[in-house]
């Protein structure tokens, strides 16, 4: 069973790219839900404190959260990347003042996180950014919400089977904290690998032999990076 409720931020609960306002109506009655439940809720913001804390008071999100679960990207972490990926990070910052870094989650709920991953559940909308590098990085069950789903932060959705998909409802949201579901992951998995596989012998990012070895370098860095380790 479920007892741990883990959301992101941006398109889940507030305005991301999108630019489209998320629909958090359940959020009044799954808090009270939970309190009733000893359900703990958790928010993972992907943005530095300052931007984060700023945001969640803009839109009244820290009514929900009790302050020590509510989670922003530390020192700590930036400790733990390469100097390439800091720099990327650091001109995505420059380019869009609301960067959201997606992948802060898998290194907190290897790094950080506390309690079983079995008994939690996270809360997105992406394919790939919640979904894929979730279960596959980190073991964590997710699920989608219909409303803002996107695939690599695009509109333009392909269907996967068992990738689960929801609507921004309080009776479905709680069938999956009373509920045992079945996650399989598999058909998810395969999709990313042949794309992944596409991309790098088609032509579309790398086009060099070079390039394909120093890609797969960056994989093995990146799974390291995924797992917490140093």
């Amino acid at each position: 069973m479920k007892t741990k409720i883990c959301f992101g931020l941006l398109d889940v609960l507030v305005k991301g790219k999108l630019n489209k306002k998320p629909d958090t109506s359940f959020m009044s009655e799954l808090v009270d839900y939970s309190k009733e439940n000893k359900k703990k809720l958790f928010l993972i913001t992907g943005l530095d404190a300052d931007k984060g804390e700023e945001i969640i008071k803009k839109n009244g999100i820290d009514a929900y959260f009790s302050k020590e679960n509510i989670c922003h990207i530390s020192e700590k972490y930036y400790d733990t990347l390469s100097e390439i990926d800091k720099e990327l990070k650091e001109q995505a910052k420059q380019n869009d003042l609301n960067y959201c870094d997606e992948y802060y989650k898998v290194y907190f709920f290897n790094a950080i996180y506390k309690h079983k991953k079995e008994e939690t559940l996270f809360i997105g909308h992406d394919i790939w950014t919640d979904a894929y590098y979730l279960s596959k990085y980190a073991g964590i069950d997710t699920i989608l919400l219909k409303d803002t789903l996107t695939n690599n932060s695009a509109p333009n959705i392909i269907e996967i089977k068992d990738v689960h998909i929801v609507g921004s409802n309080f009776e479905i949201i709680k069938s999956y904290l009373e509920e045992e579901k079945q996650f399989n992951y598999e058909p998810l998995h395969k999709y990313a690998e042949k794309l992944l596989y596409k991309e790098m012998v088609g032509g579309s990012l790398f086009n060099t032999k070079q390039k394909v070895g120093s890609f797969w370098n960056r994989q093995k860095d990146k799974k390291s990076f995924v797992r917490g380790e140093d």
